[in-house]
């Protein structure tokens, strides 16, 4: 419903619609979420409702607009942990220690079962660091066995020579 063609209350009246909450709950629900979505440029918001939705297809294609909408994303990228061993000032993840709601093994695995559902086609496993993640190599393993390009995004301070 975030395409321009809905007022935040026509979004709230549908959320509400679908969850047995009280108004004062489902206000907080959609204000939070739609400030953190335009907060991550994922969503931009404005006061104007449009008369029709955002086109996001490419100008001057000629397959119908069903044919260019994506229905997931490229690419993903994974802040698979918030563990660094390193404290770099200029960390846009501001990494250093786990956070305490980061998925198990088992809980990543049926992450990747779902985004290969989706055909996600590339996936980049940043953090922190994620080498310091003690299954990482379990979840590239299972990752690479789907039909994924698998990026790993490191500081390189763990990396040694394996002779």
């Amino acid at each position: 419903m975030c395409d321009g063609t809905y007022t935040i209350g026509e979004i709230k009246k549908a959320v509400a619609s679908k969850l047995s909450h009280s108004d004062e709950y489902i206000d907080m629900l959609v204000n939070k979420t739609i400030n953190f979505l335009n907060d991550k440029c994922a969503i931009h918001l404005q006061e104007e409702k449009l008369k029709k939705p955002m086109d996001f297809g490419f100008s001057g294609d000629t397959k119908a607009k069903s044919d260019r909408i994506l229905s997931a994303p490229l690419f993903v990228i994974w802040e698979i942990t918030g563990l660094c061993n390193l404290r770099c000032e200029h960390c846009l993840s501001s990494a250093g220690d786990p956070l305490p709601n980061e998925l198990s093994t088992e809980e990543a695995m049926r992450l990747l079962d779902y985004l290969e559902t989706m055909k996600v086609f590339n996936i980049n496993l940043s953090g922190g660091e994620p080498l310091m993640r003690p299954d990482i190599f379990d979840i590239i393993d299972y990752a690479s066995q789907k039909k994924f390009s698998i990026d790993l995004l490191t500081n390189g301070a763990l990396v040694v020579d394996a002779k």
